[in-house]
C-alpha cells in the first residue's frame, strides 16, 4: 500500500456534490468539498482525524454514493496491520 499521488481538480461537479452531502450527512461545506472529492477520485479509502467526519451515522451517509471506506488514519493502520502505513501517515501529520 502506497500514499496516493493521484490528484483530483477542482470542479463544479465536486461542488454540487459537496453541496449534496453538506446537509443530509451533517458536515461542514469544507468537509463535504473533501469527502466529494474522494468520492469523483474514486478513492479506495477516506482517512480523516476529524470525528464528525468519521463517525458512524456520517460514515454511512457517505456509503450511498461512494464506494470506499471511512476511517480514522491510527485505526486504519493498526486494523490493516501495516506498521509501514502507521509510520508514513505520522510523517504526514509531522511534517507541516
Amino acid at each position: 500500500m502506497t500514499l496516493s499521488s493521484y490528484h483530483v481538480d477542482s470542479s463544479d461537479e465536486i461542488l454540487k456534490l459537496g453541496q449534496q452531502l453538506e446537509t443530509p450527512c451533517q458536515i461542514k461545506a469544507r468537509d463535504a468539498l473533501h469527502v466529494a472529492s474522494a468520492i469523483i477520485g474514486n478513492a479506495r479509502y477516506f482517512l480523516s482525524g476529524d470525528k464528525k467526519v468519521t463517525q458512524m451515522k456520517q460514515a454511512k451517509c457517505y456509503r450511498r454514493l461512494a464506494k470506499y471506506s471511512v476511517r480514522n488514519p491510527i485505526r486504519f493502520a493498526l486494523k490493516t496491520g501495516k506498521r509501514r502505513t502507521l509510520n508514513e501517515l505520522n510523517r504526514c501529520y509531522t511534517d507541516d
